[in-house]
């Protein structure tokens, strides 16, 4: 049954929550204050001060309103995100590796000290951020692994390809309008595609013929932020590139910095 076959997934989300629960009511701390104020003062007419895309806050100011202004809300959101980003992991880990490694994967996700900051921290990085992260991860795998389904004709290949590539180019611009340090998630979609192949040669084709579609739908996604911010005189979109530096560090510096400062043994000197 799917409770049998899935039991383990159950039984760790609650552990989670049970986990979690007892951080619900800790008091806010640096951004985490600014971000209630931002919400508690946001809304459709007048959000220009707000530093980041405005799909977060829309989030956050909703269940606000929901569950009658308590504090508790706050937090809430990111747990529940967290909670998806669980079920992810156990997903994309039980179809790449096993059963048994998508359970240790839960244990691990559910006691760690960095999971549970994460899902407890009023923010997006953790929560939100990773959550689309995650999707991502499980689209492109759907998409190398379109080919080899033994059941699926030419013609069902072809279409299977066309509709996930139009999903990874929405949700690829729905990360850009959580945060814009979803850049480097092209970067990384497109080395993916590049070592799925058995040659360098093949694997460039495939990256440029997969990429160049998905960014131009990512692009078209996203663009719908600036233009509802041109057509409703909300200078929101320059605030946003503003607070990250402007377009040539955010595109360009800023993603290569945090790659060498997180990704290689620079993260210990700093």
């Amino acid at each position: 049954s799917f409770w049998q076959e899935h039991k383990y997934l159950f039984l760790f989300l609650i552990l989670a929550v049970l986990i979690r629960a007892n951080g619900l009511n800790l008091a806010l701390v640096s951004d985490e204050a600014s971000w209630t104020i931002e919400i508690n003062e946001m809304s459709l007419k007048d959000i220009s001060h707000i530093p980041h895309p405005p799909i977060m806050m829309f989030i956050y100011q909703t269940f606000y309103k929901l569950f009658d202004k308590d504090m508790i809300v706050y937090r809430l959101v990111p747990l529940i995100f967290s909670l998806i980003n669980m079920t992810l992991v156990y997903i994309i880990t039980r179809k790449v590796y096993s059963r048994k490694a998508a359970i240790l994967a839960l244990a691990i996700y559910t006691t760690s000290y960095w999971a549970t900051q994460a899902a407890l921290q009023v923010d997006m990085d953790g929560s939100s951020l990773t959550t689309m992260y995650l999707i991502t991860g499980y689209i492109l795998i759907n998409y190398t692994n379109t080919t080899t389904h033994k059941i699926n004709t030419a013609n069902n290949i072809s279409s299977n390809k066309t509709k996930i590539i139009v999903l990874l180019g929405i949700t690829l611009g729905i990360t850009l309008l959580i945060k814009y340090t979803a850049i480097l998630l092209f970067a990384i979609a497109a080395l993916y595609l590049l070592i799925k192949e058995r040659s360098i040669k093949e694997g460039i084709k495939m990256m440029i013929k997969i990429m160049i579609p998905v960014t131009i739908i990512a692009l078209l996604s996203f663009s719908l932020f600036p233009l509802w911010s041109s057509l409703t005189n909300n200078p929101l979109w320059e605030r946003t590139l503003d607070h990250t530096g402007g377009v040539y560090y955010l595109t360009i510096v800023r993603p290569i910095t945090y790659l060498f400062l997180w990704a290689t043994p620079l993260l210990f000197y700093f």
